[in-house]
């Protein structure tokens, strides 16, 4: 069978055929040879239907050997239908799905049932919709993480990785304030009944739903382009960036760490341009719960962070 999620996997990835945009490829690189990482491991992700979830599946599925069980656990039944056109039960036995949301206590405690390693990516993600719908955003980010660190505890889960955004870095708007809520509930539980947890940071994912680059995509056929602020940047990493920093925190990890991945600085003029040349771009100002531009750490994070190539490691203390 042919995959269909390649161009999101691409380490080195442009967002047009006419855009030289790309992203410094990172260190691990790509194995040649099926990879035993994961043997024998029955992993949770929550969330997984979304974009970073299916670019992780299909890179498992392609690469990895062994696996036991990956569990795409997420409310959205269309995608789940879809993702399972795409990787067919006869061929994909080890990939399961179960419809759920996060902020089912019950039902995360029956997903981490026989559970090794839960990534948990479920959240809403919205800026500007979390500044109108404050109460929403608690009940998955905050809420929904806590039922599912008391699900991992409770189901013998031995490690527990948290999908976060560097937006929960120094937060200024509701999405990061409960994202960074999520990221203390995940680390507060590591060390518990042995679980070992950790946060990975991610910045802007280039492409995925509602981002920046997705939705000049769609409107550069009108020749005009949204900004909100000439000054405005954001950090941003290809799919198959996140996806190999997601693998090498699952590697690396002994609980208590935020990996934070890089990324690259781009200016939003800079990134327009280049997606289209020739449009004119509307300065629409900044919508509510943005930044002028977004920080990766704090500077007490910085203080005793370990830097890598393409990423830092921050310690607990």
């Amino acid at each position: 069978m042919t995959m269909k999620l390649n161009y999101l996997l691409d380490v080195s990835v442009s967002l047009t055929s006419q855009s030289n945009f790309s992203v410094q490829t990172m260190s691990p690189e790509q194995p040649t040879t099926k990879n035993e990482q994961l043997k024998n491991k029955s992993i949770l992700i929550t969330g997984g239907t979304g974009s970073l979830g299916r670019a992780f599946v299909e890179k498992v599925l392609q690469d990895f050997t062994g696996i036991k069980r990956l569990l795409i656990f997420s409310r959205d039944e269309l995608k789940q239908f879809e993702m399972r056109q795409e990787f067919p039960e006869e061929e994909f036995k080890e990939l399961q799905f179960m419809l759920g949301d996060v902020r089912d206590e019950r039902r995360v405690a029956e997903a981490c049932e026989g559970i090794d390693i839960s990534i948990h990516a479920a959240a809403l993600k919205h800026a500007p919709l979390a500044e109108s719908n404050p109460m929403e955003f608690v009940k998955t980010n905050i809420l929904g993480t806590e039922n599912m660190v008391k699900a991992a505890l409770q189901q013998g889960v031995q490690q527990l990785i948290g999908i976060s955004t560097d937006k929960a870095a120094s937060p200024e708007g509701v999405y990061g304030a409960t994202k960074l809520c999520s990221e203390r509930i995940i680390m507060e539980a590591d060390g518990k009944k042995n679980l070992q947890a950790s946060i990975l940071r991610l910045p802007n994912l280039l492409g995925s739903s509602g981002s920046v680059a997705e939705v000049f995509q769609r409107k550069k056929n009108t020749k005009k382009l949204p900004i909100t602020h000439p000054d405005a940047w954001r950090y941003f990493i290809s799919f198959g960036q996140a996806v190999q920093m997601l693998l090498l925190s699952l590697r690396e990890s002994r609980g208590g760490e935020i990996f934070v991945s890089k990324g690259e600085q781009k200016k939003i003029t800079d990134l327009a341009r280049e997606i289209c040349p020739d449009c004119a771009h509307e300065t629409t100002g900044l919508r509510p719960g943005e930044k002028l531009g977004e920080e990766l750490l704090t500077q007490t994070e910085m203080a005793r962070a370990e830097e890598y190539e393409g990423y830092w490691v921050i310690r607990k203390f």
